[in-house]
C-alpha cells in the first residue's frame, strides 16, 4: 500500500509538472501569435495608407496609369472572318451526341 501510495504521489506531482510546462508553452505560443497578428495589422495598414496617397495622388495628377473610358461612338472589334468556326467550342445543347469508342482491350505485354 505504500509503494501504491509513493507512486500516486509522484504521478500527482508529474502531472503537475507537465501542466505547468503545458501553461507555460500554451502562454508563449499565445504570445507569439498575438505578436505576429500585430506586426501583421501594423503592416497592413501601412500598406493601405500608401495605397490610398498613390490612389489620390494619380487621380490629382491625371496619371497616364489611371483608367479612361473608350469613346460612347466607337464600335467594339469585330472578327473579319465571320465564316471560320471554332471545332472546339461545345456544340448547342440540342446538337449533342454521345460517341461510343471502340478501343482494343490491353494484355499483358506491347500491343504494336
Amino acid at each position: 500500500m505504500a509503494n501504491n501510495r509513493k507512486r500516486l504521489e509522484d504521478l500527482e506531482s508529474s502531472m503537475g509538472m507537465v501542466q505547468d510546462e503545458l501553461l507555460k508553452l500554451t502562454t508563449g505560443i499565445t504570445d507569439k501569435y498575438k505578436g505576429l497578428e500585430d506586426s501583421f495589422n501594423r503592416t497592413m495598414a501601412d500598406y493601405l495608407r500608401e495605397m490610398r496617397v498613390l490612389i489620390l495622388s494619380s487621380r490629382d495628377t491625371g496619371s497616364s496609369a489611371s483608367y479612361i473610358p473608350p469613346p460612347r461612338d466607337a464600335t467594339p472589334p469585330h472578327n473579319t472572318h465571320t465564316n471560320d468556326v471554332n471545332p472546339f467550342a461545345p456544340a448547342p445543347p440540342d446538337q449533342r451526341r454521345r460517341v461510343k469508342l471502340e478501343l482494343s482491350r490491353f494484355s499483358d505485354g506491347d500491343p504494336t
